[in-house]
């Protein structure tokens, strides 16, 4: 009914991961949100916690959560077209290889907002009624 098979023993060879996780973009979502994309899956437990992340200038961070390879922190007020220096240490990918402390990443502040889209269009006029003035 059937056929069997036989074939020489298979070779299974496994090269362990060794190389860190590295960061390959931070981009602002809003001005009190960041995306920071790793190459890699990160370890939760290390990618959730807040003391592994700083920000120049006095940002400061309420929560970090992981999705995939993004690590979503939400910050302090940052300013838009501004530069920021984002410090990681301590986070590791998934067979605990850490990246190297104070690894650093350059980022501006870039959020499209609403008044940027319409603005885009070249209307005849534009008006704001939400200010104050």
């Amino acid at each position: 009914m059937g056929a069997a098979l036989t074939s020489d023993p298979a070779q299974l060879t496994v090269i362990a991961d060794v190389k860190p996780p590295r960061i390959t973009d931070v981009s602002a979502t809003s001005l009190n949100n960041l995306i920071v994309k790793f190459d890699e899956p990160l370890e939760e437990a290390s990618a959730e916690t807040l003391g592994n992340y700083g920000i120049s200038d006095g940002v400061t961070i309420s929560s970090a959560s992981l999705s995939g390879n993004s690590v979503l922190l939400k910050t302090s007020s940052l300013t838009q077209g501004e530069c920021y220096t984002l410090t990681v240490s301590g986070v590791k990918d998934r067979y605990g290889n850490a990246i190297p402390a104070g690894t650093m990443k350059l980022f501006r502040v870039c959020v499209v907002t609403y008044t940027d889209i319409i603005l885009a269009d070249a209307p005849v006029a534009f008006y704001q009624f939400e200010e104050t003035t």
